[in-house]
């Protein structure tokens, strides 16, 4: 889950000084050891390094308007860093070629970067465009314009190029109206190669993670408005955490691809807590789907409008799209009158899957059939919790707790298992025996190729 200064010349300006830039190749792994491999990366604070701009406009710098502040550091590329994008914009900021490994199953490139902008008129807006020959450019985002007023992420998959030199294109265009904004913001630009794995929960304790916001507006952290708090633990995904959605909104909150394996027997469900508060009968959420990359649709959830005044659940049945690939998206949209409210707060997204159905009698069935991490219980818990998983295979098996900020507590499991359900405790305490404070703690399975993570709460 992103306006308006002084008039600035309708001259070209001239392009941006060209200065070194270092690529990063290195392999890395994030908090919880998904392992990823970092292709090109710019967070510009070195200054243009090797982008360029085909039409004059963008510049590279430290922002006196529009966000009035970079989404990290210092320095941003912007429209125009110091006032407002000028009146039959044309123009592209470039990146230098990158070269896109070829992949092998299982495998993505994925381009992520955070965005702000602010567009006065309904046909100044911007696009992510890509280039394989530096001569035709091709769209890969949907478009960019009105007003974001908070930093947001957009995460896009590119691996379509595998294999190819590419260079990623930042374009904006405004017509000869009058009505100017403060334009388009880019910060903390990353390509990656990375091992797809299917997400089936999130709590947005870690962040936003490979979220992606479409049109600005979502963030992920803690409300300081609207609900007054997550749903569970401390952070949740919410239109605006601080303070009312804009008129006008039309942007989605979308998840990462999630595969729902090929099996007849298996359910699916998505699960989520929310809460919403609108004012105009206009304004609403609509629960999306997009079935292997294609058009969004409409869910059977009921659209929300008006006001829940407490989080409640909402289950939509996902089981006919079993075997595809899927995204999941939150599109929120509001009219262009004043009457607006807190908005729309997600928390505690879930795709739950695999519950077996026997045409004869589901409880003799104690077969495994695929790997499974379960909720702890009790959850909340003080002081003893109890995880249980199933392997369908012998595998060697990790079973990891980890605070909030990624650092681990302590390994419950390390050794490779047999087949079957397994059930381990957790008595609360660290590495070194020590008991640990109350809050929120992540545990995570990886057996094999698999990787499970969830979450639970402990109450001293």
């Amino acid at each position: 889950m992103y306006f308006l200064d002084g008039f600035r010349s309708s001259l070209v300006r001239s392009p941006l000084a060209w200065c070194f830039f270092i690529i990063s190749m290195t392999s890395g792994s994030t908090a919880l050891g998904q392992q990823t491999m970092v292709i090109f990366q710019d967070d510009f604070e070195a200054g243009t390094g090797n982008w360029s701009v085909d039409n004059g406009l963008w510049e590279v710098g430290v922002a006196t308007a529009g966000p009035d502040t970079a989404h990290s550091d210092s320095s941003v590329a912007g429209t125009v860093l110091a006032g407002n994008y000028v009146p039959t914009a044309n123009t592209r900021f470039i990146s230098q070629v990158i070269s896109l490994p070829s992949l092998s199953l299982n495998e993505r490139h994925i381009l992520k970067f955070w965005n702000w902008f602010s567009t006065e008129d309904c046909c100044d807006n911007g696009v992510v465009q890509i280039t394989t020959d530096g001569v035709t450019w091709s769209d890969i985002s949907t478009l960019v314009g009105g007003a974001g007023l908070v930093w947001t992420q957009q995460v896009l998959n590119i691996s379509a190029y595998a294999g190819s030199n590419v260079q990623i294109g930042f374009f904006f265009r405004s017509n000869g109206g009058s009505n100017l904004g403060s334009g388009w913001y880019i910060d903390d630009v990353l390509v990656e190669k990375r091992h797809f794995s299917m997400p089936d929960s999130e709590g947005f304790e870690t962040g936003i993670g490979d979220w992606s916001v479409d049109n600005g507006l979502w963030e992920v952290g803690v409300p300081s408005s609207g609900p007054g708090s997550a749903h569970f633990g401390q952070t949740a995904a919410g239109t605006v955490l601080s303070g009312n959605y804009p008129p006008s909104a039309n942007t989605r909150l979308i998840s990462p691809e999630i595969l729902l394996k090929s099996d007849t027997t298996d359910i699916y469900e998505l699960r989520f807590w929310q809460w919403f508060s609108t004012e105009d009968c206009c304004d609403q959420g609509v629960v999306q789907i997009s079935v292997d990359g294609g058009a969004w649709k409409n869910t059977k959830a009921v659209p929300i409008s008006g006001s829940s005044v407490t989080w409640t659940q909402t289950i939509v049945d996902l089981s006919v799209y079993t075997g595809s690939l899927i995204r999941i998206a939150f599109y929120f949209t509001s009219n262009g009158g004043g009457n607006v409210g807190s908005g729309w707060y997600i928390d505690d997204f879930e795709i739950a899957g695999a519950f077996p159905v026997s045409v004869h009698d589901s409880f003799t069935d104690h077969s495994v059939e695929s790997f499974q991490l379960n909720q702890n219980y009790p959850n909340p818990f003080n002081p003893t919790t109890t995880i249980n998983y199933q392997l369908p295979k012998s595998s060697p098996v990790t079973l990891t707790i980890y605070n909030l900020l990624g650092r681990e507590i302590t390994k419950l499991v390390n050794e490779t298992q047999s087949v079957g359900e397994h059930i381990v405790q957790w008595d609360g305490r660290d590495h070194d025996g020590n008991e640990v404070s109350s809050g929120v703690y992540l545990y995570r399975l990886t057996a094999g190729s698999f990787h499970r993570t969830s979450k639970m709460l402990l109450l001293r």
